[in-house]
């Protein structure tokens, strides 16, 4: 998940742990603490420019060793001593402390599992990647579920302005996105304005609290519910992901193998066709992209839409596998493509090809442009490529 949702899960644990007769000083470092053990997992995005620079360093270390629950206890344990150092004078909640700061780095990585980029938590004795493939990686219904939440629940004035940017900026972003159909910024709206009603009707502190929980619980289980049904109607590995704030849309990544042929094929699906058709579910990726050329953007039925099909030779992979950035990339990668160009191979996973440039997920195998990581990764990926071929 972007930092900003796991910052706002923080922020509303924080206050749904707080006991209102609280003092201000005690509630904010609650705050505080809880935010930040919620994000303190992303400091591998820093060190990895250090243990191994370039894309590939950062593609098999971020959500790398911080994001394993053996390393919570450590990262909890130096953020309590931070704490301690900056607060020891205070008198503070400090088992409510210690409690929203382990916490928050464990539920750091269980947010990061509900979507399509995944976490392998259970290293060293399980080195394998875990996909949610239920929630976007940046998801505005949970901004929209939480924020009204701590809106009428803070009494400060700048923390209700600063709640309202996100807000606002995520409005914008939805009109706009080409990944988002015109209904959606209105289904937002309409949801908001429920979510916000709701909160300022309800003037018991307690029950506000559990309306939260049960509501962001009701979301999840929603959206974990609809992606095993829209995978469900796939054959072969499949990885899928929502649209932003549309569980009504879906982009589903099929990939199979047949002796010497490697297929990915990608697909749309609508999950309410009368309302949202197929074709106007929107697109994560543009007209071109990598792996497919060109995309189709004629439905084949009335709730599903080929984009397109990545075919590729199984002996081209195992002669990639023999450079050091392909098997290295194999140990992120879940649906991976190649392609050549002249002398320049390229792998990629289809599952971050937006566009026909070489992107976030996409390296040269060239020791100029993208060395061999410093440190390896122990991560085991589950492509099928990967479970017959490394």
């Amino acid at each position: 998940m972007d930092n900003i949702t796991h910052s706002l899960i923080g922020l509303a644990i924080a206050e749904t742990i707080s006991n209102p007769k609280e003092k201000p000083k005690s509630k904010s470092a609650l705050y505080l603490a809880s935010a930040i053990a919620n994000n303190i997992p992303d400091i591998d995005v820093f060190f990895t420019k250090f243990i191994s620079p370039g894309k590939l360093g950062y593609l098999i270390h971020h959500r790398g060793h911080t994001h394993t629950l053996l390393a919570t206890p450590l990262m909890g344990t130096l953020l309590l001593i931070l704490f301690y150092f900056l607060w020891k004078k205070e008198i503070l909640p400090w088992k409510k402390l210690i409690g929203v700061t382990y916490f928050g780095c464990i539920f750091h990585i269980v947010s990061d599992s509900w979507n399509i980029y995944g976490v392998h938590p259970f290293w060293p004795f399980n080195n394998q990647w875990f996909y949610g493939d239920m929630v976007f990686i940046v998801e505005p219904l949970i901004w929209i579920l939480t924020i009204p939440y701590l809106f009428f629940s803070v009494t400060s004035t700048r923390v209700k302005t600063l709640l309202t940017i996100p807000l606002i900026g995520i409005f914008i972003l939805a009109i706009f996105h080409q990944a988002v159909p015109k209904e959606i910024p209105l289904f937002m709206f309409i949801i908001l304005g429920i979510i916000g009603v709701s909160y300022l009707a309800i003037k018991n502190t307690l029950i506000r609290k559990s309306t939260w929980v049960f509501s962001f619980s009701l979301l999840l289980f929603s959206f974990y519910f609809i992606s095993q049904s829209v995978k469900a109607q796939f054959n072969h590995q499949v990885a899928a992901t929502p649209l932003p704030a549309n569980p009504f849309c879906w982009q589903v990544f099929q990939a199979q193998k047949d002796n010497d042929l490697y297929q990915i094929d990608v697909w749309q699906v609508s999950l309410l066709p009368k309302i949202i058709p197929v074709d106007r579910c929107g697109n994560l990726a543009s007209s071109s992209t990598s792996a497919i050329p060109e995309v189709n953007l004629k439905p084949e039925s009335e709730s599903k839409l080929h984009f397109g099909r990545y075919t590729g030779s199984i002996s081209e992979y195992k002669n990639i596998l023999q450079t050091c950035q392909g098997k290295e990339f194999m140990k992120f990668a879940r649906i991976p493509f190649w392609t050549f160009s002249g002398n320049t191979q390229t792998i990629g996973d289809i599952r971050f090809d937006r566009d026909s440039t070489v992107g976030f997920a996409e390296i040269l195998i060239d020791d100029v442009h993208e060395p061999c990581p410093k440190i390896s990764a122990p991560w085991q990926s589950i492509s099928i490529l990967n479970k017959e071929y490394e």
